[in-house]
């Protein structure tokens, strides 16, 4: 069989033979999984769980080990080297000539095997990009005068519902990624990159522009924005990073990267109801600071 990669996924595609991979995901089709995963189903290694996965650490890696293991059990991500293994349920496999990898999102048992099989490469990304100073932002966001502004608030806050306000109050912008933004620094720039990962939106970009800012958001029955200092916005923005936070020294990691991000952007609390006028404000205030 083999794996047949989506149009998001084939968008970023790139052909450079003569460069090493920054970051090398492998799949395993061993036939040894199933011993693998008992191997690591063991109390003193196991420090995290959650409705679809259990993580655990070894000296040198974490497993993340899938509760409904189907098209794959889990992977493994390496701390010393930026290489991660995804490892396949070959029971499976076996018969299957293809796998479509879908960009949907579903939970615990109802997930399917592709989708596990999204989460594993998308995850192990995650992982591995903290190295290099990358951290992904769970966020709806916007291009507005050739910049990036992310919305970001947790799930069924209203994070779309708000970009979707900007077209209604006609104000001139374009859509960037529905899901998620890798933020980084470069030259001493913030920028916004891009990924081909847009939760059920199926809206992105293939192309990276300067970030610039993010606004947080919160119901409320009037619309009012308040200017965020770099304590709270540093914070505000750890809580809605999706890189992997596994232990206190990835938090730190995390913290790190963020904050010196910080100051070179534009951040703020916005309380708003369903109406262009929300747009309206937001975009009043990032003219007050551009």
């Amino acid at each position: 069989g083999h794996v047949t990669l989506q149009k998001e996924l084939k968008d970023f595609e790139i052909s450079k033979p003569d460069r090493q991979c920054d970051i090398d995901i492998s799949f395993d089709f061993s036939g040894e999984d199933l011993k693998y995963v008992f191997k690591f189903q063991q109390k003193e290694t196991w420090i995290m769980t959650a409705p679809l996965l259990n993580i655990f650490e070894k000296p040198d890696s974490f497993v993340v080990l899938y509760k409904y293991p189907k098209l794959v059990y889990g992977y493994e991500v390496f701390k010393s080297t930026n290489k991660a293994v995804i490892y396949f349920n070959t029971a499976e496999i076996d018969g299957a000539d293809t796998y479509d990898i879908k960009l949907e999102e579903h939970e615990a048992e109802d997930t399917t095997g592709p989708e596990l099989l999204l989460y594993s490469v998308r995850d192990a990304f995650f992982f591995h990009a903290q190295k290099f100073g990358r951290i992904p932002i769970h966020s709806s966001s916007i291009i507005y005068k050739d910049k990036v502004y992310l919305f970001s608030a947790s799930s069924g806050v209203g994070k779309t519902t708000h970009v979707s306000q900007w077209s209604n109050a006609e104000i001139e912008h374009s859509l960037f990624n529905g899901d998620v933004c890798m933020a980084y620094q470069k030259d001493g720039y913030v920028f916004a990159g891009a990924l081909p990962w847009s939760g059920t939106s199926n809206c992105y970009t293939a192309k990276d522009y300067p970030l610039g800012g993010v606004i947080f958001i919160q119901r409320g029955e009037i619309n009012a924005i308040n200017p965020l200092g770099l304590a709270d916005g540093a914070i505000n923005l750890c809580a809605r990073c999706l890189a992997p936070n596994w232990n206190r020294s990835l938090v730190s990691y995390n913290m790190d990267i963020i904050e010196e991000m910080i100051p070179k952007i534009i951040t703020g609390k916005l309380q708003c109801n369903i109406s262009s006028e929300a747009a309206i404000v937001v975009r009043d205030f990032l003219e007050e600071r551009r």
